[in-house]
């Protein structure tokens, strides 16, 4: 005599069931692979929207009018931010190639808070005196690179190494801050 499962089958319609949405799952990360590789909206990852007003500006946004005028600029990993002895803001780095940007925006309650302070830092700067150290205190200008300052709205550079005609490309890409 045959021995009969003691295991409940399963019906027809689970059966059909089970692979209608096996096949609607397929189709669905079809779908989306189709979408994710042509995907053209205009912004792009990590590329922020241009900043409307002074409070809006962080370092995503120099970057962004740095890249601008040349494509190579990035963010520095080694230093990613840096100090100075002439006023209390942080700076953050970028690079481009062998250069250093340190970029130092100021805060504020307001629009005018952030530029007061720094025009105030920016009386305070002499680039002859000025040392800028990492986090550990390293020094990071201490093989006589030249130092470059420029300024608009609430944000300060300070590039090290370089020439004039990058020191001039960077202030000029500062002025399509708000």
């Amino acid at each position: 005599m045959a021995r009969r499962s003691t295991l409940p089958q399963r019906s027809r319609s689970a059966n059909l069931l089970s692979t209608v949405l096996f096949i609607a799952a397929i189709g669905f990360a079809a779908a989306a692979i189709w979408v994710w590789y042509t995907d053209d909206s205009e912004s792009r990852p990590g590329e922020p929207p241009p900043a409307e007003r002074i409070e809006d500006i962080d370092l995503a946004h120099v970057l962004s009018v740095l890249k601008e005028r040349n494509d190579d600029w990035t963010y520095s990993r080694n230093p990613a931010t840096a100090s100075t002895d002439q006023f209390n803001a942080p700076g953050q780095a970028l690079q481009l190639d062998d250069a250093l940007l340190f970029v130092f925006i100021f805060t504020g309650a307001g629009a005018e808070e952030r530029i007061a302070a720094r025009e105030a830092a920016s009386e305070r700067v002499d680039l002859e005196t000025m040392t800028l150290t990492t986090p550990s205190g390293t020094v990071i200008n201490d093989n006589g690179e030249p130092l470059w300052m420029a300024e608009h709205s609430n944000v300060m550079t300070i590039l090290v190494g370089g020439d004039q005609a990058l020191a001039n490309e960077v202030a000029e890409a500062l002025t399509d801050l708000p």
